[in-house]
């Protein structure tokens, strides 16, 4: 149930974003005097929709970060002894193979990891638990990112593209083609 809350939450504040940077962006184009447009319509129209979607997965991230110490303290229940590094990958595994039943949203972020990272990390003097969270914490951070990121560029190229291709009104006032009957 609790995953459904999050998807419902994710949409919600997704939307919300979308709907905040498309009126931003909006508002900049009214301020140009590139706001009647068509063509802006439909690149704000575009913009809402990949901002919603890019949004959307952003927020979906930042649940799922809140998500990461529940996946450590399970993780360290599930080992007899935390400063044993001589079986870190074997551990690990173990207690993948468990926590990825527990919290089966968990295997893609668990696909990128990597048994000498892990030995690596475990002979430093940290434990496997400590291992999983960090690791998950730096893959989400990593997908955050890579969602503002195309946000942003979104954004950029909506800007060149109601700039770009709508030309401002004219206000000039035509001197021949003024009445002079006064």
């Amino acid at each position: 149930m609790w995953i459904l809350g999050n998807v419902i939450g994710s949409i919600f504040w997704g939307a919300v974003i979308a709907i905040v940077v498309t009126f931003a962006i909006y508002a900049l184009a009214k301020q140009l005097d590139r706001s009647d447009s068509v063509l802006t319509w439909c690149i704000l129209a575009v913009l809402l929709l990949f901002a919603g979607v890019q949004s959307s997965m952003m927020t979906g991230a930042l649940y799922a970060k809140g998500y990461v110490d529940d996946v450590s303290t399970y993780a360290a229940n599930l080992l007899p002894e935390k400063n044993n590094t001589q079986n870190a990958v074997s551990d690990f595994q173990r207690i993948r193979q468990q926590i990825e039943e527990e919290f089966p949203l968990s295997k893609s972020i668990f696909e990128h990891f990597d048994a000498d990272d892990i030995q690596q990390y475990t002979d430093s003097g940290h434990t496997v638990v400590e291992f999983i969270a960090d690791e998950m914490k730096s893959t989400i951070n990593y997908y955050i990112l890579r969602r503002v990121a195309w946000l942003l560029g979104a954004i950029l190229l909506a800007l060149v593209g109601i700039l770009m291709l709508n030309k401002p009104r004219d206000y000039s006032i035509d001197i021949n083609n003024i009445d002079s009957t006064y």
